[in-house]
């Protein structure tokens, strides 16, 4: 094996432990804030219910993390949630914006259903990303 072949599998080795580095920097992230999601929902009135969908997804994040992740369940639970935020997207009606952007407290009418609907979407999004990234590493391994 010559120095420049030598060089060139160091350069992927370390490329491919980079992207490695990355996505377990963004997972152990992710499962905090999911963590942290599971958490507040404590003493909300319909708390079983979220404490649950977020645990769903911490769940498949530390699998994701920790052992070999399933592209089922990672697709399903993020249609799952795609499905649920643009159902209480439609159910929510109108509301007043500023409201909602703008004060963390439960002013008005909706204002709950908002938050929860965007907690869905960022954690289906999540579980897409997983789940591509599960499909892209069992066609070429080694690839994110």
């Amino acid at each position: 094996m010559s120095g420049n072949e030598r060089c060139n599998q160091t350069d992927q080795w370390h490329r491919i432990m980079t992207l490695n580095s990355r996505q377990n920097t963004a997972c152990y992230l992710m499962a905090l804030v999911l963590a942290f999601c599971i958490v507040v929902q404590y003493n909300d009135p319909d708390g079983w219910l979220w404490m649950t969908i977020y645990g769903v997804g911490l769940i498949l994040t530390l699998v994701h993390l920790f052992a070999k992740s399933s592209t089922v369940a990672l697709s399903t639970a993020s249609f799952v949630g795609f499905a649920g935020f643009i159902y209480l997207s439609i159910s929510i009606g109108e509301l007043e914006a500023d409201k909602v952007l703008s004060s963390m407290n439960m002013e008005g009418r909706g204002v709950e259903e908002v938050r929860e609907a965007f907690g869905l979407l960022i954690q289906s999004a999540w579980l897409a990303r997983l789940a591509w990234v599960t499909r892209a590493n069992h066609h070429h391994p080694g690839n994110l």
